[in-house]
């Protein structure tokens, strides 16, 4: 089953790769699955992209280190993007967010890194970027889709399953559909906020072949023996080991989009300075989108 997966999925890559406007294309790399497997389209489509990549300003991200060890390994030109982790870059970064109509905790803390790498980008000459959104829909690995699924039917607590034991395929693929219908806004999120600096995003994943492919598939099926295994057949060069054409780190969290301590800091830092007995970095966004501070 992976098997034919896998190849459904480096096709629909590939192709999507062949087909970029040959202009200066770009890369937002972490050293993740989603956006390592991008990279492995790019260049067997013979597409030699310039590699981007975000770290705090405070320490160098592992992510950081891999797509900055993987660009120059391969030869690629490599951009650090540096985000300063100041209550400036905080504010200037939100504002810019909340400016495009986004004022929600996941949505502006998020979307803040990509701020920085879009202006980079732009400053670099990149018309086009490239980034792994959509990816993690397919797999299901977001625990609380299955429990916003399951509380919205009633379903009690006690009853409700974890994704990776139900045996439901339509449960499974409406679970994959909310994620599709959520992601869109995120996806037009991170479009728009590139489009302000004159860079064109372009989601890959966002395929509606690549979602056909997945359909109907369980989440064991998708995700052992390692988690997103259909994309490590697909792309082979990747690999854990040294020897890999392209290294991928062994964890799955993502530091791009889903940096815990990226969103703490955040808030604590921008509660901390703007004027108000904030209880919530959401109250706070809010009250920012309404032009109150």
């Amino acid at each position: 089953m992976n098997a034919k997966l896998s190849v459904h999925l480096r096709r629909a890559l590939v192709n999507q790769a062949v087909n970029l406007p040959r202009k200066n294309i770009g890369i937002a790399l972490s050293g993740g699955v989603d956006s390592c497997t991008l990279l492995a389209a790019c260049l067997r489509a013979s597409v030699r992209p310039i590699v981007l990549s975000y770290t705090p300003d405070t320490h160098t991200s592992t992510d950081f280190l891999y797509a900055k060890h993987n660009a120059e390994k391969l030869g690629l030109p490599f951009i650090p993007v540096h985000f300063p982790m100041t209550r400036e870059g905080f504010e200037g970064a939100a504002r810019r967010v909340i400016r495009l109509g986004y004022k929600t905790k996941m949505q502006v803390e998020s979307m803040a890194p990509m701020t920085a790498i879009a202006k980079t980008a732009s400053k670099y000459g990149v018309e086009v970027l490239l980034t792994g959104d959509q990816a993690d829909g397919y797999y299901i690995n977001g625990n609380w889709i299955s429990r916003n699924y399951d509380r919205a039917r009633g379903i009690p607590g006690i009853e409700r399953k974890h994704v990776r034991y139900d045996q439901d395929a339509k449960r499974i693929d409406d679970l994959r559909h909310i994620y599709w219908t959520e992601d869109r806004g995120n996806c037009l999120a991170v479009q728009k906020l590139c489009a302000k600096y004159g860079v064109q995003a372009v989601m890959p994943y966002r395929f509606h072949r690549i979602r056909d492919a997945f359909a109907g598939k369980h989440w064991r099926e998708v995700n052992e023996p390692r988690l997103k295994e259909p994309a490590w057949q697909a792309f082979p060069e990747m690999g854990l080991e040294r020897t890999a054409d392209i290294w991928v780190r062994p964890t799955p969290m993502n530091l791009h989009r889903g940096d815990t301590m990226f969103a703490q800091v955040m808030g604590q830092t921008l509660m901390g300075a703007m004027p108000g007995p904030w209880r919530t970095p959401t109250g706070l966004y809010s009250a920012m989108a309404r032009g109150e501070v």
